[in-house]
């Protein structure tokens, strides 16, 4: 795969995070659309590359080793701490059409939250789901050999989704069959 990647995309001094990333979205018809990911893949530079090379808006988590200067102009964690629950601080640039922000909490509290959270977390956690399922429901395939492991992981996500497609296809015409 890492082959493929550096075949597809060109661009030098980039992670093979951001190199799938922008691999993927070179297919993106739409040129508006909004790309979600999670801080595995979030990177100041990939935002900036793909806003200005495809016209397309990213929204994602990101570690704070990855801010490049933007954790200078973010406040601390010490002066959010003694704010009351569920402080942010967000720190925008215009010049780069580029905004930061970061969300600090004690302890999980119901507060009201910000619009990019509640779109963050409304187009996320389909990658999570399908691994949740994948791992409760594995088959019971136990081999040394890493391809015949691989072969069954292929399976089991393969069983998966059928699993998911027959759901969302028979909600209004049956009951759907039981998984085990």
């Amino acid at each position: 795969m890492f082959m493929m990647m550096r075949t597809i995309c060109k661009i030098k001094q980039k992670s093979l995070g951001a190199k799938v990333v922008i691999a993927l979205c070179k297919t993106i018809q739409e040129k508006s659309a909004t790309v979600y990911y999670d801080n595995f893949f979030t990177s100041l530079e990939l935002i900036h590359y793909l806003r200005n090379e495809y016209g397309i808006f990213s929204l994602g988590t990101i570690r704070s080793n990855r801010l490049r200067g933007c954790q200078e102009m973010l406040l601390f964690d010490k002066p959010l701490a003694k704010n009351s629950r569920g402080a942010s601080h967000q720190v925008v640039c215009n010049e780069k059409k580029l905004a930061v922000v970061k969300w600090y909490d004690k302890t999980r509290v119901d507060v009201d939250c910000s619009q990019i959270v509640k779109q963050y977390n409304a187009h996320m956690g389909g990658v999570d789901l399908a691994d949740m399922l994948v791992s409760l429901y594995r088959s019971n395939f136990k081999t040394k050999r890493w391809y015949m492991a691989l072969f069954a992981q292929t399976l089991d996500i393969c069983a998966n989704n059928a699993r998911l497609l027959y759901r969302r296809d028979c909600q209004n015409s049956k009951k759907p069959l039981a998984l085990k």
